[in-house]
């Protein structure tokens, strides 16, 4: 078996433990191999790795059986607080339309700004499927305020300065992977821990 150079470097990383707990995720719970995401939804790295790693992510290992994803929300910047309450209580209402939804609302950012829960909630409406009116009565009786800073500080004991996005596979950040290493780096953790557990 071939050892790539940047699975070298994080073969010795110490994993952290990160809570996951209620967090939107997919994908085989007993995978082998758990990615965890953090994404501040306005960050404009997190666009360009939704658009550009994440399909692969999905389609090469979460669809397969091989890994589970979660995908865990941050409200640090301009209107993005907003955007992770309504994301988050359509996962808590609905969990099959939370990555739809994303998927979406990155798609629709390349053409609009969405600043208001009136405009995210048009959005949403767009997502086959998704129960607007029981969505709307989630997001004015339930308060994600602290699902979000309790993300903030799950992020903060991962890192050791929070920035999006931040991947981690089996614990062991990898965000400065490019998308072949961290491929690569999946394989890797395949080939060692099974298919599942």
């Amino acid at each position: 078996m071939v050892y790539y150079s940047e699975y070298k470097k994080h073969r010795h990383s110490t994993p952290v433990s990160i809570n996951t707990t209620g967090q939107p995720t997919i994908g085989d719970v007993g995978a082998a191999v758990h990615i965890v995401v953090f994404q501040d939804l306005y960050c404009p790295g997190c666009k360009h790795f939704a658009a550009t790693i994440y399909p692969s992510l999905t389609s090469r290992y979460v669809d397969a059986g091989y890994a589970k994803y979660t995908l865990i929300p941050l409200p640090f910047l301009p209107n993005s607080k907003e955007a992770a309450q309504v994301a988050l209580t359509i996962y808590r209402i609905q969990p099959t339309k939370f990555f739809p939804y994303i998927d979406l609302f990155y798609e629709a950012k390349e053409k609009k700004s969405f600043s208001t829960k009136k405009q995210l909630l048009a959005l949403a409406n767009k997502v086959q499927g998704i129960d607007i009116a029981a969505l709307k009565r989630g997001i004015t009786s339930w308060d994600s305020s602290n699902l979000l800073e309790k993300n903030l500080d799950i992020a903060a004991a991962a890192m050791k300065s929070v920035a999006t996005p931040a991947i981690f596979v089996n614990g062991v950040n990898v965000s400065n992977l490019s998308k072949k290493e961290l491929c690569n780096y999946i394989d890797q953790q395949i080939w060692e821990n099974g298919r599942a557990n």
